[in-house]
C-alpha cells in the first residue's frame, strides 16, 4: 500500500540536488526529513497534520469549482490524523483501510480526468499525515511536509518564477510563499517542543494551521489537465 502511494504520487516530488549546483528548496526537505526521524512519533504526526491542513484549502477550493465530491474522505482522513497526533490512537477500525480509499481519488498518470497539482498533493498529504498518526510508516511525516513544499514549488514556477532563468531555485526558496510555509512548521516545531500540556499545543496549532492556506486560492487554476 505504501509503495503504491509513493509510486501514484512520486511524479510530482521535486527532482533531487544537482551534483553541479544547490537546489535550496530539495537541500531543505532532505534536512527536514532526517530531523523529523529524530523527533517523538507524536510531534511528526502533529507536524505532518499541520502541513497538510494548510493544503487541504487548495483542495476544497478544487471540489467546489469542479463539483466533484469525494465524500467528505480527505477531510475525514485529516480530523483522524489531528485525533492521532492529540491522543495517540487513530478512532478508526481500520485507518490503512482509509488511507487505500484516499489514494484511489489520484488517478493515474495516464488516466483520464487527472487532477491538477495542488489537488493530487493536498490528497497525498492527507494520506501521509493518516498514516504518520496511525503509525504505518516512520517516514510519513517527511513525505506529508515534501508534499506541501513541492506543491509550493510548482506554483512558483509556473507563476512568479521563469523556471529557465538562472537564479531559479534561489528565487523559489526566496519567494514569500515558501518561506511563509518553513516558518509557520518551525513555530510549529517550537509549540509543539516547548509544551507542557500536550493535547493544548496540539489544539493551538491545528488552530493556526486553519487558519491558514499554503497557496492562494484566489490564483489557483482547477482546470484537470495537470496544471495548477
Amino acid at each position: 500500500m505504501l509503495n503504491r502511494l509513493r509510486a501514484i504520487v512520486g511524479g510530482r516530488r521535486a527532482a533531487p540536488p544537482s551534483p553541479r549546483r544547490e537546489v535550496p528548496l530539495a537541500a531543505y526537505q532532505v534536512t527536514l526529513r532526517a530531523r523529523l526521524k529524530g523527533l517523538p512519533s507524536r510531534t511528526q504526526a502533529a507536524l505532518a497534520a499541520a502541513c497538510a491542513e494548510r493544503l487541504y484549502p487548495s483542495y476544497a477550493a478544487f471540489l467546489n469549482a469542479t463539483g466533484r465530491d469525494d465524500a467528505g474522505l480527505v477531510r475525514q482522513a485529516l480530523d483522524l490524523a489531528w485525533e492521532g497526533a492529540k491522543t495517540g490512537r487513530v478512532p478508526h477500525p481500520d485507518p490503512r483501510s482509509l488511507v487505500e480509499r484516499c489514494i484511489a481519488l489520484i488517478p493515474d498518470d495516464d488516466a483520464e480526468g487527472t487532477i491538477p497539482a495542488h489537488a493530487d498533493d493536498s490528497v497525498a498529504a492527507a494520506a501521509y499525515a493518516l498514516q504518520a498518526a496511525a503509525g504505518l510508516d516512520a517516514g510519513a511525516a517527511g513525505w506529508a511536509a515534501e508534499r506541501v513544499t513541492n506543491t509550493l514549488d510548482t506554483f512558483v514556477l509556473s507563476t512568479d518564477v521563469d523556471a529557465a532563468a538562472p537564479d531559479a531555485d534561489r528565487r523559489v526558496w526566496e519567494h514569500p510563499l515558501v518561506k511563509a510555509e518553513v516558518s509557520r512548521r518551525e513555530d510549529d516545531l517550537r509549540r509543539l517542543d516547548s509544551t507542557v500540556d500536550w493535547s493544548d499545543a496540539v489544539d493551538t496549532v491545528r488552530a493556526t494551521a486553519t487558519g491558514a492556506s499554503a497557496l492562494p486560492l484566489e490564483r489557483l487554476d482547477h482546470r484537470t489537465d495537470g496544471r495548477l
